[in-house]
């Protein structure tokens, strides 16, 4: 608190400054909160419509500061573009989302996240594998215990690995006796994704995501990963955190971002990714952000499509084009999958799709030679072209012979992965059930030229496995959705 009134009294000699906010309506607040404390500490609750009343009533005219307020997550620089985005969208006037995003950043101060952090929009940092899966931590347990996850939109259910999980040794397992709130449950686990499936059983315990938190949650320790095999051998993640909806949930589980909305704790009901451009030596990181979207991450405005299903992401697909061809033979079904690494349709438009890039088959997969010229592909989804020009769909180059990004699936449905996610900002609003495109703002991102380019010298025999290790890999990852 005393922190609280020196950046009042000198806020304009501090990083984070209040412009519009009065040292009186700092001091009362500070008043407040240190009436409310000491109150709480005798046993009495703090009853946050009081602490909104005494903030509401010094703001002044046209200024008024309601609860609850935005919260910044502490010890991540989380830009405040985002904030001011989502409480503007939220039904307030510019000056009062200005007011709350000012007043919102010092509840990063200590002691205050409780009692100021009503919704908040978090930004979890992703790796990115060799352009096969991007992942990013989260602590399970108390005190917490950190674990790198896929964040898996094509399934519902968070399992981590316990002992028994990994015969190599190299990830991290969970210890439910390390852990003071591990509950476990009498009921057991399993999972069957595309790629193969996973088991174990169900506990509770307390989950974080950045300065997101889920007390008691129910989700999976997993001891027998070997249906994952080729997955789980060659990937660095440890578990898998899956942010679909409950009707593809196992054990009648509830998903993690349905907890986070019912518990009230995001600014808005929606998620997106960013997920950067990379070539075969440099492998650019991700982001996921939670309870908004990131307005540098994108460019223009979403284009919003309502969900054909309410199980997975999937929205309908009305038409596949290659240049003035058109591939798909009637509507269908596409997945946004963040669990996949290529774009894979059924194999008869895939098959029409390749005859039209005259390519050909490379160690079972689709290629083509890197210097020809290759028609646009286009996917039509609700009323607008979401397109490729030919060197996008590159993945890895093999000699004179780059690898498509397009393979086949025996499913019915296309899967749009993260071949897609790297062109297109997606963003997944829970709340209104729909899916919104924008094109995405990837400042590094190289075209396939340069990606060729950069990889012109990658001939070797040597070489040739490595790459067709990884669309091996690419292709198991890219069935992580859950049947």
């Amino acid at each position: 608190l005393a922190q609280v009134q020196h950046q009042a009294e000198f806020g304009t000699q501090q990083r984070h400054t209040m412009p519009r906010l009065s040292v009186a309506l700092w001091l009362s607040t500070a008043n407040t909160l240190w009436a409310s404390a000491s109150a709480a500490t005798a046993g009495s609750a703090i009853e946050a419509p009081s602490l909104a009343a005494a903030a509401r009533a010094p703001a002044g005219p046209g200024l008024v500061a309601k609860w609850p307020f935005v919260v910044r997550p502490t010890g991540r620089h989380h830009k405040g573009a985002i904030m001011r985005s989502a409480l503007r969208t939220s039904g307030l006037s510019n000056d009062e989302a200005e007011l709350e995003f000012e007043f919102g950043k010092f509840a990063n101060l200590e002691g205050l996240p409780r009692l100021f952090a009503a919704y908040s929009t978090v930004v979890v940092p992703l790796e990115n594998y060799r352009n096969v899966a991007f992942h990013g931590e989260i602590s399970v347990g108390t005190p917490g215990q950190q674990f790198s996850v896929i964040f898996d939109t094509g399934s519902a259910n968070l399992w981590v690995p316990i002992e028994g999980a990994d015969p190599s040794g190299h990830r991290s397992l969970f210890v439910p006796s390390k852990s003071s709130t591990y509950v476990p449950m009498q009921k057991a686990f399993v999972i069957q994704y595309v790629s193969g499936r996973v088991s174990g059983s169900f506990c509770t315990d307390d989950v974080a995501i950045a300065s997101l938190r889920l007390r008691s949650f129910a989700f999976a320790t997993v001891n027998d990963t070997t249906g994952l095999a080729s997955i789980y051998r060659g990937a660095s993640f440890d578990g898998i955190l899956g942010l679909g909806f409950k009707g593809i949930a196992r054990g009648d589980a509830t998903p993690v971002m349905q907890a986070l909305v019912e518990t009230g704790q995001l600014a808005q009901p929606i998620f997106a990714f960013h997920l950067a451009d990379s070539n075969l030596d440099s492998y650019e990181s991700g982001e996921l952000t939670i309870g908004g979207v990131d307005p540098q991450r994108y460019n223009g405005d979403f284009n919003f499509v309502p969900l054909a299903e309410l199980t997975h992401w999937t929205v309908a697909l009305e038409g596949v084009r290659l240049g003035d061809q058109a591939i798909l033979q009637e509507p269908g079904l596409a997945l946004m999958d963040s669990g996949t690494t290529l774009i894979m349709g059924p194999r008869r438009d895939v098959e029409l799709l390749a005859l039209g890039l005259n390519a050909s088959v490379i160690q079972g997969y689709f290629a083509v030679r890197c210097n020809q010229s290759l028609p646009r592909l286009s996917f039509s989804i609700g009323g607008l072209d979401y397109s490729f020009a030919g060197e996008d769909l590159f993945t890895q180059r093999l000699g004179a012979w780059c690898l498509l990004a397009v393979q086949p699936t025996p499913y019915g449905k296309w899967i749009f992965g993260i071949a897609f996610l790297r062109k297109y900002y997606v963003q997944f609003d829970w709340g209104n059930r729909r899916i919104g495109f924008a094109v995405a703002n990837t400042a590094n991102t190289t075209d396939g030229k340069e990606n060729v380019a950069a990889n012109a010298s990658l001939q070797s025999s040597g070489t040739q496995r490595k790459v067709l290790s990884w669309l091996a890999l690419s292709t198991s990852v890219g069935f992580l959705f859950a049947l």
